[in-house]
């Protein structure tokens, strides 16, 4: 099965759209596991409140009770909530969903030039780490808002994507108590340093025998 350039074209231009792309921003702890240092940097996050507004507007609901469903971004920077299954799950369950850009994208990196030295805090531990954080930052002022005791926790749920979804599963396993479930969607289970197989795939998928067919060399 050939997949023709035009085709690829097209899926690529298609437009996609946000619920939510409002700037906000948190002081994110640079390095989670060196006590001595007390360094931080400004991490970007994203909020998406509209069903958990709602369902407390027309029932008798507590705010406690709304699901908050933390969506991860990956590598790459992070444009804001994307209209997509993610918000048909908030619909579905009255949920708030919120989203941090990983740390080193976008607006989130800890430095101006991206040295060899200035990369030594680019790692997946440190990335759970900052969704731990992230994640109590955000219960804190969800509690603030609404006037809640500083003890109320709301039920967790993360998400993510690929290597998202490596961190979501990571995540759950890692702090099993700051979060009710995990989903992982084509989640990254294992690391694999020379993993040839998805471009050989890509290339028998695409094959030659097509001169309008997009090929892998």
């Amino acid at each position: 099965m050939a997949i023709r350039i035009s085709t690829v074209l097209l899926l690529l231009t298609v437009p996609l759209t946000f619920a939510s792309d409002g700037d906000l921003f948190f002081d994110q702890i640079l390095d989670h596991f060196d006590p001595e240092n007390d360094a931080t940097f400004r991490q970007r996050y994203f909020e998406d409140t509209t069903y958990c507004d709602s369902a407390l507007l027309r029932t008798s609901a507590l705010p406690s009770t709304c699901p908050i469903f933390l969506y991860i971004c990956g590598e790459a920077t992070c444009a804001g909530i994307p209209n997509d299954y993610i918000r048909e799950y908030a619909r579905k369950f009255d949920a708030i969903v919120v989203t941090p850009e990983h740390r080193y994208y976008g607006r989130s990196s800890p430095f101006e030039e991206l040295t060899y030295e200035n990369l030594t805090y680019l790692s997946s531990r440190q990335a759970i780490n900052d969704l731990a954080v992230f994640r109590n930052f955000y219960q804190g002022v969800f509690n603030a808002k609404h006037k809640l005791s500083d003890g109320s926790e709301n039920p967790w749920i993360t998400f993510g994507v690929s290597y998202s979804g490596g961190l979501a599963s990571w995540f759950r396993l890692k702090f099993p108590h700051l979060t009710l479930g995990s989903l992982s969607s084509s989640g990254v289970a294992e690391a694999v340093l020379a993993y040839t197989a998805f471009d050989e795939q890509v290339s028998t998928t695409s094959g030659d025998d097509d001169s309008d067919s997009l090929e892998c060399r």
